[in-house]
């Protein structure tokens, strides 16, 4: 789990202009979509493996946070990180991301935003370009290559 939620701190909050993303998952994907708060960048993502604790749609706010937290050097070895979900008409949705460091004597939450919150303050423009879905693995020498040019 804490690699999934550094992956996505990583990839959103240390951009500078992202602090809050929506995740919608189902039983099949987990998806993540964010806009910054100027429009200026969009990120939509599908997560490689289904995250079967992100299953709903909730908010992430205040990834800043999040970031703080998972760098906290008390969560390094040994953590347990769980989501807590709650009931929300008959769906059991997440509510918050608890961390609770190997002794068990450390503790901190992160809450989530509910579906309706997180639907209007992010609201997902349409895209009308091409979406490309490209994967690539370069080869050492490649890499190489390119530093070189660089």
């Amino acid at each position: 789990m804490k690699d999934y939620l550094l992956d996505i701190v990583k990839n959103t909050y240390t951009l500078g202009v992202i602090d809050t993303v929506k995740i919608a998952g189902t039983q099949k994907d987990t998806q993540l979509h964010t806009i910054s708060m100027d429009n200026s960048v969009v990120v939509k993502a599908r997560f490689h493996n289904t995250l079967p604790d992100f299953i709903g749609t909730f908010g992430m706010p205040n990834l800043n946070k999040l970031n703080t937290i998972l760098n906290i050097p008390e969560y390094r070895e040994d953590a347990n990180i769980t989501v807590v979900t709650k009931d929300d008409n008959g769906t059991s949705v997440p509510s918050s991301i608890n961390f609770t460091n190997a002794a068990g004597d450390f503790k901190n939450e992160y809450r989530l935003m509910n579906q309706a919150t997180i639907e209007e303050k992010l609201k997902t423009p349409k895209f009308k370009g091409a979406q490309w879905h490209v994967e690539f693995e370069p080869s050492v020498q490649a890499i190489q290559r390119l530093k070189f040019q660089s």
